[in-house]
């Protein structure tokens, strides 16, 4: 039977990374919640980042109203990765339609208010999201329930000794191994350090690179891709 690393296991690999013994408490259980907890979150960052082609969390969805002449609206969170927005407009239309990402920039001079796009499209701007429409601002009617906005949240923290990660067991490794770089760094271990920073490595080295890679691969169901095909000259024929 598979059983996934817990919070126990995440303590004991922690301990013995950083100091060779499993069961020295000098690394704190609250020390290694801690550590564990800020890690755990930057290698979610880290997989969002390097690898779009997979949702790496649970999308949540949120659906708001759009109100009459209001472009703006509150994000119900502040997410990891905005992932899809879909607008109906106007209330009379039978689907909602996938709306593009743009850029401030890509607006022309004439302003934000008076802009008019073909098709639906938004920008994300602090905690709100700006809508654009086939009309100005001015002119937007309300639609009930006319924006979804899909988007992967942070995950649950570590909390009881039970809990475990969304990650496959040698992505722990890479955590415990962080949580131990974290503790030999502040304690001024530095042997122990420099033998941690090789094992946690890069993007091109040691667990961080095992991480990035095993994205790359989660599903072989993807997008072809060209490839140049190579041809063999100067054979002879049979």
């Amino acid at each position: 039977m598979k059983i996934n690393m817990n919070l126990t296991n995440i303590r004991s690999n922690s301990r013995f990374f950083a100091l060779g013994n499993n069961a020295d408490s000098s690394f704190s259980d609250a020390d290694i919640l801690a550590c564990s907890n800020l890690n755990y979150h930057e290698l979610v960052s880290m997989g969002i980042r390097a690898d779009g082609s997979w949702t790496l969390l649970d999308k949540d969805k949120a659906q708001t109203s759009i109100t009459a002449a209001t472009r703006q609206y509150a994000l119900p969170t502040m997410p990891l990765a905005i992932k899809r927005v879909e607008i109906k407009y106007p209330s009379t239309s039978d689907d909602y339609l996938a709306a593009t990402p743009i850029a401030e920039n890509s607006i022309p001079p004439s302003g934000l208010d008076d802009y008019v796009s073909l098709k639906p499209e938004y920008r994300l701007n602090g905690t709100k999201i700006e809508i654009f429409l086939p009309v100005k601002t001015e002119d937007i009617v309300a639609v009930t329930n006319g924006i979804n906005i899909y988007w992967e949240d942070e995950v649950t923290e570590l909390a009881a000794v039970g809990d475990v990660t969304i990650f496959p067991e040698f992505v722990n490794k890479l955590l415990c191994l962080m949580n131990a770089r974290d503790y030999c760094g502040v304690n001024g271990l530095n042997t122990r350090l420099g033998w941690l920073e090789k094992q946690i490595g890069d993007e091109e080295t040691g667990a961080t690179s095992n991480f990035l890679k095993y994205l790359e691969t989660r599903s072989e169901d993807k997008r072809a891709r060209i490839e140049f095909r190579k041809e063999n000259y100067g054979q002879s024929a049979n």
